[in-house]
């Protein structure tokens, strides 16, 4: 046996209608040996309708519940029986610019090739105003090229701080104490999408100003979620994909961008980058959430218009 080699256990739901929604598997060692048991919950949208059932009228509350089509299959909401009301976010728009890149290719293939562009990008947004972002990547290995670059090529009076890879609690919270409302310079947080930093943190007023998230933010490829990909292509052809990858990830991007805005006193921009960008999937979830989005063409528009949103403040 190889490590990882997965072997099935048997279910142990014993509700045949829901028995299909869960994954029960083993790990082994080299040796033979049981590393782990885990039981999955790959559809969970019996169990929240037969919840629903009990009452007669049920409040879902998130920040990201986009794309609403994906949420309501999964949160097993009937599209034509069911009346339904979606609440926007009560923060006003005017105090935030949101930025899509979709000149630049982050897949895999391509990232070496377009590194240079990213932080060409990152540089221009950051320096047209002392304060604190955060830059979101895809993966250990990127951030710490993207941190060679502010090595190489620094910004004036900024401090590029950048995440561990195991990084405790109490190391959290001592990286969080940098990112103050009062630095003298700009403060750069080099994080990775989906890790600690990328939600549950609320750096209100001027302890962020800026997000920068680089890639759609697929999760990596393992053995649950191409079952969870299997589970899904089974009720509807191509679905699986979507529901296994990209519309987690679609999360863990909204997600990170949901760091800059915490009040209706918070004032910043989330600049997006991926060619990805394009596709009408993610563009249909953007325009549910961003309406105001701006569209890329130049690094230098990004700077006047940032230059014309500061100036707003004053």
């Amino acid at each position: 046996f190889m490590v990882n080699d997965f072997y099935f256990l048997t279910t142990l739901v014993e509700d045949r209608e829901l028995s299909s929604s869960f994954l029960s598997y083993l790990s082994l060692n080299s040796q033979g040996e049981i590393v782990s048991i885990r039981i999955a919950n790959l559809n969970s949208r019996l169990l929240i309708k037969k919840a629903n059932d009990y009452f007669d009228s049920t409040i879902f509350f998130s920040a990201t519940l986009s794309p609403k089509d994906y949420y309501l299959d999964l949160l097993g909401i009937d599209e034509n029986k069911d009346k339904k009301l979606f609440l926007s976010s009560p923060f006003p728009k005017e105090n935030r610019r949101v930025f899509i890149d979709q000149r630049i290719s982050l897949k895999y293939k391509d990232r070496n090739q377009t590194l240079y562009q990213v932080f060409s990008l990152c540089k221009s947004a950051i320096e047209e105003k002392k304060g604190n972002y955060f830059i979101f990547c895809p993966s250990f290995e990127y951030l710490d090229q993207l941190a060679s670059f502010f090595t190489q090529d620094p910004l004036d009076d900024a401090n590029v701080l950048v995440q561990g890879r195991r990084m405790t609690e109490s190391q959290r919270t001592d990286f969080l104490e940098n990112f103050k409302k009062d630095n003298e310079k700009t403060t750069i947080g080099l994080l990775v999408i989906g890790g600690m930093f990328s939600e549950g943190i609320d750096l209100v007023g001027d302890r962020l100003i800026g997000a920068i998230i680089i890639s759609v933010g697929l999760p990596q490829i393992n053995f649950e979620r191409n079952k969870l990909k299997e589970h899904f292509d089974d009720e509807e052809t191509d679905k699986g994909f979507n529901y296994a990858y990209t519309y987690p990830g679609m999360n863990r991007i909204l997600q990170a961008g949901g760091r800059v805005i915490r009040s209706e006193h918070d004032k910043g921009f989330i600049i997006y980058i991926d060619s990805r960008f394009a596709y009408s999937t993610y563009k249909k979830t953007f325009l549910e959430i961003y309406p105001d989005a701006i569209r890329v063409i130049s690094n230098s528009q990004v700077k006047a218009i940032l230059k014309a949103f500061y100036k707003e403040e004053e």
